[in-house]
């Protein structure tokens, strides 16, 4: 997303719920690559990590602003730094305008599509090809598609794990393996997953037996 390289980096403070009913805390937001992170500003550690695109403004028209990651979703974060609002404004707007090209959508959803099976089958297919695939396809488009292909497994598997303890570990074990930068977003699922998914966005499925090997 050649339009938010100038937010690379972008830090303030928030004010964050973990679901409507807990009480609202101060956060340290982080505006990388692909994910928003917010981070408890006293022990460092990533409490979420919010995917860019589905990023969304719960009171338009209204300040302070405040943003959640997906119309349903039980977080809430609360700005009043104009750049980073200014930067999830411009995400907002790119992935908008994607939406309003309804032909040129559907063929990126068919190349997301393609995409992930190939990222399922890496274990018999060149490397090469799938960085190919992935490369054609602009990340704002991937995202938009990795969110798709969640919501509609999840009608399948069941929804995935949205336990504060349990997002607050994932993101520490996400940001432990990747790294700080590009780090990706973790899901578990309940059932119907047998093996890690890598979805377009950054966005891996883990299933439920893994993260339970070691109960």
């Amino acid at each position: 997303m050649t339009a938010l390289k100038k937010y690379q980096r972008l830090e303030c403070f928030g004010l964050w719920r973990a679901t409507p009913h807990d009480q609202r805390r101060e956060v340290h937001v982080r505006f990388g690559d692909a994910t928003l992170i917010l981070i408890d500003p006293k022990s460092g550690t990533a409490l979420s990590h919010w995917s860019l695109p589905a990023v969304e403004q719960l009171n338009r028209g209204t300040f302070p602003p405040v943003f959640a990651p997906g119309l349903d979703s039980g977080e809430s974060l609360e700005l009043e730094d104009p750049d980073m609002i200014a930067a999830l404004e411009t995400v907002h707007s790119a992935v908008q305008a994607a939406v309003a090209r309804p032909g040129r959508l559907r063929g990126m959803i068919l190349a997301g599509t393609a995409l992930a099976l190939i990222a399922g089958g890496t274990f018999w297919l060149p490397g090469a090809l799938v960085t190919h695939t992935a490369s054609v396809v602009p990340f704002a488009q991937r995202a938009e598609i990795g969110q798709r292909v969640l919501d509609d497994l999840s009608r399948v598997t069941g929804a995935p794990c949205n336990n504060q303890f349990g997002l607050k570990a994932l993101a520490q074990l996400s940001e432990r393996v990747f790294g700080p930068v590009d780090t990706p977003i973790l899901y578990v699922m309940p059932e119907g997953v047998e093996v890690p998914l890598h979805l377009p966005g950054d966005v891996i499925i883990l299933p439920r037996r893994l993260i339970e090997i070691g109960v």
